[in-house]
């Protein structure tokens, strides 16, 4: 079952559930306000009768985040490409809303980097409030799954600072730095092993799976709500396996690439580099 935010052509949108190639209407004429409600009240319960949607569709992205939370090296197989050790215990930074960018729209390459990196990735949406959550609170909070893309500016992530450390913010966060969607896949009993894979101009680079992750989602969502109250439509991300150009290839992201980030069961993300 799949969680929808329909773009209409007056501007606003609509909000559907997918299910077995049928989409249902939720909620019509939705302002992006609502898309987190709309989360909350789905993760509550799903209605038994919805009346199907025949119109168009077109996904925007499908999520209002308030909060945004990335872990840094938090796949071994990216640990062991970029030569860096894991993290003792979970190692945060985060993104604001102008790094959001649909399926489809572009990423802009600043004129002034050089370097600029993908990292394919998988986040997870929470669907209630949650503090100081353990982790069978944490796993039970998730929402669902979409993808997303932690687009890096690497000469600009990397100007590290003794006593500051790295610049995380002018490197991560940039306008359209967080490509996100297409849906959202709404989590079902099990806890899927995720493949993600990242293709650059239809070239695979990237391939992992969940499971290599070296903390679990409900072990990074117990971690952020021990500090920090998670509300829904909030997002963690899963970082990123072994592929990055960072990690030795050195093929970084030009004018024109198109990126391809794809996992079973949840969708296809696709997102084009364009010059600032």
């Amino acid at each position: 079952m799949e969680f929808i935010v329909n773009r209409l052509e007056n501007g606003r949108k609509n909000i559907l559930i997918s299910e077995n190639g049928k989409c249902y209407l939720f909620k019509g004429s939705a302002e992006s306000s609502m898309i987190n409600l709309a989360i909350s009240e789905l993760f509550e319960k799903i209605p038994e009768s919805i009346p199907i949607y025949e119109g168009e569709v077109n996904d925007d992205i499908p999520v209002a985040p308030e909060k945004m939370f990335l872990p840094a090296i938090n796949f071994r197989s990216h640990s062991e490409e970029t030569r860096t050790q894991t993290p003792k215990k979970p190692y945060f930074f985060t993104k604001h809303l102008n790094a959001l960018v649909g399926n489809g729209g572009n990423v802009l390459k600043p004129k002034d980097v050089k370097y600029l990196d993908y990292e394919g990735e998988i986040a997870v949406i929470i669907g209630k409030k949650i503090k100081s959550a353990n982790l069978k609170g944490a796993s039970e909070a998730i929402f669902g799954y979409t993808l997303c893309n932690d687009i890096s500016a690497r000469d600009y992530q990397n100007d590290f600072q003794e006593r500051l450390g790295k610049n995380w913010i002018l490197g991560k966060a940039s306008d359209t730095f967080l490509p996100i969607g297409p849906r959202i896949l709404i989590k079902s009993d099990d806890e899927p092993d995720f493949n993600i894979k990242t293709y650059i101009n239809e070239e695979k680079r990237q391939d992992g799976y969940l499971h290599d992750m070296v903390y679990s989602f409900p072990a990074l969502i117990s971690e952020v709500s021990k500090f920090i109250t998670l509300v829904p439509g909030d997002i963690i991300t899963s970082g990123t396996p072994a592929g990055v150009a960072m990690g030795g290839s050195g093929r970084f992201l030009e004018h024109g690439d198109r990126m391809t980030v794809i996992s079973e069961g949840i969708g296809k993300l696709t997102n084009t580099v364009i010059d600032e």
